[in-house]
């Protein structure tokens, strides 16, 4: 490959920053751009649910997770009306899809941070909202994560995968660790499960966590481990059949 195959010479357009990630691309972009993702993520109905258990989020400051490549961060500033969103991406792939989207949409008022979130989280300031959708089935220690984010705000909203047995054997079999393993953080605990990524390692559009396998928590440790931090967690929709595993949308608000 020669460096002059990384040029467009056509007429500067949209578009063309685009397709510098050609076939990587999970969401469907608003408007004329053709990304080839199929996730609407940029009309996502689980941020929706979200925004409106809280009440609204015009003038939120958000912390936002894994922003992925940009969707969420857009719903809650251009829809929602937040008035800031912070969003932290470990992936530098995604992250610069994410800095492409902001650019082409005018999303000024959204700051992407590229490096790990759990650092981040250690010296931050508060937030109205902290938004981790599809993130923390991810984390090394999910445990650690959470006890983090619930120091930085009252309100956490939530998508996620969960541990349930007879479902992730039929869809991961032994990248799966059935063996439940107690995981702590400074006290707090809960019960998870390792999951190997395995050959998803070895797709371009991979954007899971930052080593090879991650630990998933079971449904019960997500309700315990909310309780002890002073929050009640409350399930806004959910499904055992997701084709990933099963899942929920929730949000967490102090007591």
């Amino acid at each position: 490959m020669s460096i002059l195959d990384e040029y467009f010479m056509t007429y500067p357009k949209s578009q063309n920053a685009i397709d510098i990630f050609h076939g990587e691309w999970s969401s469907i972009i608003p408007g004329d751009i053709k990304s080839n993702g199929t996730a609407d993520l940029f009309n996502d109905a689980r941020i929706d649910l979200i925004c409106n258990k809280v009440g609204g989020l015009t003038n939120a400051n958000i912390l936002e997770l894994g922003p992925l490549e940009g969707g969420h961060s857009h719903m809650l500033t251009k829809k929602l009306k937040a008035r800031s969103v912070t969003a932290i991406e470990a992936n530098s792939r995604a992250y610069l899809k994410c800095l492409i989207v902001k650019e082409i949409l005018g999303m000024n008022n959204v700051s992407y941070m590229l490096g790990d979130f759990d650092q981040y989280l250690n010296d931050c300031n508060m937030y109205d909202l902290v938004l981790a959708c599809g993130v923390i089935y991810h984390c090394k220690n999910p445990i650690e994560t959470i006890v983090k984010i619930s120091n930085k705000t009252q309100k956490i909203g939530i998508w996620s995968h969960y541990f349930k047995e007879s479902e992730v054997r039929s869809i991961y079999g032994d990248r799966f660790s059935y063996v439940a393993e107690i995981m702590n953080f400074k006290g707090y605990t809960g019960t998870v499960y390792k999951h190997n990524y395995s050959k998803a390692l070895n797709i371009p559009r991979f954007c899971g966590g930052g080593n090879t396998y991650t630990y998933w928590m079971d449904l019960e440790s997500w309700f315990s481990l909310f309780d002890s931090l002073g929050f009640t967690l409350e399930i806004l929709s959910g499904s055992e059949n997701h084709i990933h595993g099963p899942e929920f949308t929730a949000i967490a608000t102090k007591k």
